[in-house]
């Protein structure tokens, strides 16, 4: 990701101080001076920087409209690009000491200024937009150029004989599109000439005034554009295309072959619902669509944040993609391929598939099929995958992967990889000599039962396949391939970012909640002196010693937020997961029907490097909302009380982070008391005489205050408590 920092100190003391670039005359007395820190993606001059300034001008005939702000082009700087350190300074004289706007774009040098007006002129900030069309029509863009938009807008009060100094970040509101179209010899059966993305109804620019907070304000205007890469075999072939927020609706990828034919593709996220369907571009987002070959005209959708510190999405050759049923379909010979590894790995050995279990079942009456074959394939811990005679399979591995059937009976045939040990099958009784059913397991009754531990080496993969012996010839083997899909269903824990205690001590429900204190704490005051009751601010300025009220709660809030338990859950080395009686997913049949048959279930992970915990089960029943329901979370020493249901199915991985201090409870009744003493007569009576003093001072006399002298317990959260803050959880499928 690219940051671009602004160190920025705003002053209204009468200092003239001498411009980098220029100076831009703003009226009356004040200084502003700031520092710009930029580090460019895209090489040196591919971006510039400009500074808006507005303020209110109601008293102006041209703004008929009161939200209006004044930006006059002399208060629209260009900047000086940064030098070789990525830093450079600037000064503007002359700054009335009262309320301004400011805003920070950082755009590609081919980015148009302009603006609602004629001519693409305003003296309106609320007019002002950023063309973005100009890149927008580069159909190209593949390069490492930088083509986002960065923009920071926030409102500041300049006051006389006051200097603010502070950091600021500009934030990217562009995203980004990228069409993975894969190795194109391996996609299409036909030689493909050419790739275009077409994208309809693209927004064209953006305001530069964000109208509500961080809001992103797209312009009327839009058009068509079409996007292309390179086209090599050799390689995957990747289309790219910078975009501001948009969904992308009647979209496509069209791709043309040798013979001028054409294919057409919508871009469509894979979901069952068709709100879920559409793709969308989202600020700071790199949006990757994946193309999974010429008999599936969908794409699939990953999101993910821009690099340095954004969120991110990993992809390897071990995917969490979900369980799709085999394209593939006497002496029958096996060839078996493991999913993980039979194209991009091919003739590799693989850790996770440590053994290998086949057993046969075939139909003995009209519904049930019993087991009648039941062996370990030999040798799998060394093997090099796929399994073929090409990769060296021994001879006893030849033998173990063929059968001999009857020709007219129907069977199916189950592989499953690492259910070699003591209790991970459960009713597999093969057929005895004297074929007696009544001791035989069916197909239907087979369970795969968890392990107590499950981690790389020992998840379970597993292919059934049906074979159908009344279309089998004597004289031709029937070949079966067979891939392996993972068979369980992963869901990883974590604590978001630890947040800074200054701001949690700051948040803005905290201070409403001791306001409300305070109110109740002056609720005989509500009626005789109506300033007291709105007086908050006033009592937070008051000195206490060194320090006024407000200093003194924030200093002891800070303090007591050292010894509060939830901060052992971003040191936690360890997690341990509660799951609601018999809802824990630990068996499962051939048919891919999970079961409970354990009593209550804790599971406890260790933290990997990512700074994940990462629990196993077998994946939830289609439209089945009450398997896998986690009741308690335990990271360190800290027990967070949840109720989460993920409903993910098989071969499923979602990410659950937990936010500790997601939510400061208003509710609780955790909390301290600061004993204040109030003269509400200076304080809040504004007519001052007697016969007033002596009313309050009557109507108070049940209480034992007076009006110069009102005590009050200002009672404000114990932040060392756990209770004071509600934890969040956000569950995001990988």
């Amino acid at each position: 990701m690219k940051r671009i920092q602004i160190g920025m100190m705003l002053s209204a003391l009468l200092l003239l101080m001498a411009c980098t670039e220029k100076e831009a005359v703003l009226p009356e007395a004040g200084t502003l001076d700031f520092r710009i820190e930029t580090r460019a993606e895209g090489g040196e001059g591919t971006q510039k920087v400009r500074l808006y300034v507005a303020d209110r001008r109601p008293e102006l005939d041209i703004f008929i409209n009161p939200l209006c702000l004044y930006c006059p082009p002399e208060w629209q700087m260009d900047l000086t690009a940064p030098d070789a350190s990525g830093k450079t300074s600037y000064s503007l004289s002359n700054l009335l000491a009262q309320w301004y706007k400011f805003a920070f774009v950082c755009v590609p040098q081919e980015v148009v200024y302009t603006a609602n007006g004629n001519d693409g002129f305003s003296l309106d900030f609320t007019q002002q937009w950023l063309d973005y069309s100009p890149v927008l029509s580069q159909s190209n863009q593949t390069d490492a150029k930088d083509r986002s938009i960065y923009r920071k807008v926030m409102d500041r009060w300049l006051k006389k004989e006051t200097s603010l100094t502070e950091n600021v970040t500009l934030e990217r509101i562009t995203g980004q599109l990228i069409v993975d179209m894969g190795i194109l010899a391996d996609q299409f059966e036909k030689e493909v000439t050419k790739v275009e993305v077409l994208l309809k109804n693209v927004p064209k620019g953006v305001y530069v005034h964000e109208q509500s907070a961080d809001e992103i304000r797209m312009v009327e205007e839009k058009d068509d554009y079409t996007y292309t890469g390179a086209v090599n075999a050799e390689n995957h072939y990747i289309v790219r295309a910078n975009l501001l927020p948009m969904a992308l609706e009647e979209c496509k990828v069209q791709v043309t072959f040798s013979d001028n034919s054409t294919a057409v593709y919508p871009l469509i996220n894979n979901a069952e619902s068709a709100s879920e369907q559409t793709v969308q571009i989202k600020a700071n987002t790199r949006t990757t669509l994946y193309f999974h070959g010429m008999e599936d005209n969908e794409f699939e959708v990953r999101y993910a944040g821009f690099n340095e510190g954004d969120a991110s999405i990993g992809i390897d050759n071990d995917v969490w993609d979900g369980w799709e049923e085999s394209k593939q379909a006497f002496v029958v010979e096996y060839d078996v391929q493991n999913v993980l590894t039979a194209s991009s790995r091919a003739g590799a050995t693989d850790s996770r598939v440590q053994s290998l279990t086949y057993l046969l079942y075939q139909q003995m009456d009209e519904t049930d099929f019993y087991l009648v074959r039941k062996r370990e394939v030999p040798g799998i811990a060394n093997a090099v995958w796929p399994l073929s005679r090409e990769n060296g399979m021994t001879w006893a591995q030849r033998e173990a992967l063929k059968d001999t059937l009857v020709v007219g009976e129907k069977y199916k045939a189950v592989f499953v990889a690492n259910a070699a040990g003591d209790g991970l099958l459960k009713n597999v009784n093969v057929m005895p000599e004297n074929e007696d059913l009544s001791v035989t397991s069916k197909y239907a009754e087979t369970r795969l039962v968890l392990p107590e531990t499950v981690g790389e080496t020992n998840m379970f993969y597993g292919s059934v396949k049906d074979i159908d012996g009344t279309a089998a010839s004597h004289d031709t083997p029937t070949h079966c391939g067979v891939i392996l899909q993972r068979a369980v269903t992963r869901t990883d824990i974590t604590c978001g970012d630890k947040p800074e205690i200054q701001t949690l001590v700051n948040n803005e429900k905290v201070w409403e909640y001791i306001e409300n204190q305070y109110k109740d704490a002056v609720s005989d005051l509500e009626f005789l002196v109506s300033d007291a009751w709105n007086g908050f601010d006033e009592v937070k300025a008051l000195s206490l010693g060194e320090k006024t009220v407000e200093e003194t709660l924030k200093a002891t809030m800070t303090s007591d937020f050292s010894s509060n338990p939830l901060w052992s859950c971003f040191d936690a080395t360890s997690a341990t997961v509660a799951y609601q009686t018999g809802t824990y997913a630990n068996e499962m049949s051939w048919d891919r029907v999970s079961s409970n048959s354990l009593p209550d279930v804790a599971k406890t992970a260790a933290k990997t490097t990512e700074g994940i915990f990462s629990f196993y089960s077998f994946g939830a029943n289609a439209a089945d909302d009450t398997q896998n329901v986690i009741t308690q979370v335990q990271m360190g020493t800290t027990s967070l009380g949840t109720n989460l249901i993920t409903n993910q199915g098989i071969n499923e991985h979602y990410l659950i982070t937990c936010n500790p201090f997601a939510v400061f409870n208003e509710a609780t009744t955790d909390t301290k008391g600061l004993e204040l003493t109030l003269n509400i007569w200076d304080m809040f009576v504004e007519v001052k005489t007697d016969d007033i003093k002596n009313i309050i001072n009557t109507a108070l006399l049940t209480t034992g205050q007076t009006v110069e002298s009102f005590v009050i317990t200002l009672n404000y959260p114990d932040m060392s408590k756990q209770t004071t803050w509600n934890t969040g959880w956000t569950t995001v499928k990988q």
